[in-house]
């Protein structure tokens, strides 16, 4: 009954964007996958230009990004020239700490004995973000 549900609905996407090859199959994976990870105003922008092909996808998401990007820019080194010059990008951030796997060893800052750490968050390390066994 699922295979049957499956083979249904595959049937249905692929009759719908005329898919008749598994390069174009594959080509509309890609694309999918493309669409999948760009931020929401670009794809906003892919999806509006109707893309046939992921080289389509593509090239439109660069298109945008490329156009975004000075405008980005610019606002970024006004503000920070507002916010009184600090140098380089990313300055506000908190440093990322060093990622360690579970059991792995490090050296700590009293008395340099090893012992291990249970790894946390991968952005703050932080143990409550994460279940602990």
């Amino acid at each position: 009954m699922l295979r049957t549900r499956l083979h249904d609905l595959l049937s249905y996407y692929t009759e719908s964007k005329k898919i008749k090859t598994y390069e174009a199959l594959f080509d509309d994976l890609v694309s999918q996958q493309i669409l999948a990870i760009l931020p929401y105003e670009t794809k906003n922008f892919v999806i509006s230009k109707q893309p046939k092909t992921s080289l389509e996808t593509s090239t439109f998401a660069d298109h945008q990004l490329q156009m975004s990007r000075p405008a980005a820019a610019a606002a970024t080194q006004s503000q920070t020239a507002q916010a009184g010059g600090a140098a380089g990008h990313g300055t506000n951030r908190k440093p990322v700490p060093p990622l360690l796997a579970q059991g792995q060893q490090f050296q700590s800052s009293r008395g340099g004995q090893a012992t291990t750490k249970t790894p946390g968050c991968f952005i703050c390390g932080d143990l409550t973000h994460k279940k602990i066994k």
